[in-house]
């Protein structure tokens, strides 16, 4: 179980590399901040970072697989309180799974 979760967080820390990579090419190369329509700002970065992401997307497993394969699963369809209730519930059956495993 504490695999599982630094695994997880291996895991972000990877897929972010790409999106940093991007960002860094336009900082060093410098580039312009304009307004969309919502008058909020973009860069080309910004641009080049969401089309990777989209990208990626493409290329992942579908969700139902993801699902299958995984030992836990959250969803995250509702509110933020059920969302955060899942994963105390998730992390104390993690706890006691361990101190299970310990003995």
């Amino acid at each position: 179980p504490v695999s599982a979760v630094l695994t997880f967080i291996h895991v972000l820390g990877e897929n972010g590399k790409p999106a940093g990579e991007v960002v860094m090419r336009h900082y060093q190369a410098g580039c312009d901040t304009r307004m969309k329509a919502d008058r909020s700002p973009v860069t080309d970065a910004d641009e080049a970072v969401e089309a990777d992401a989209r990208l990626r997307l493409t290329h992942q497993i579908p969700d139902a697989e993801k699902a299958a394969r995984a030992d836990y699963v959250l969803e995250n369809t509702g509110d933020r309180t059920d969302l955060h209730a899942q994963v105390v519930a998730l992390w104390q059956q993690l706890k006691t799974e361990s101190n299970k495993s310990s003995c």
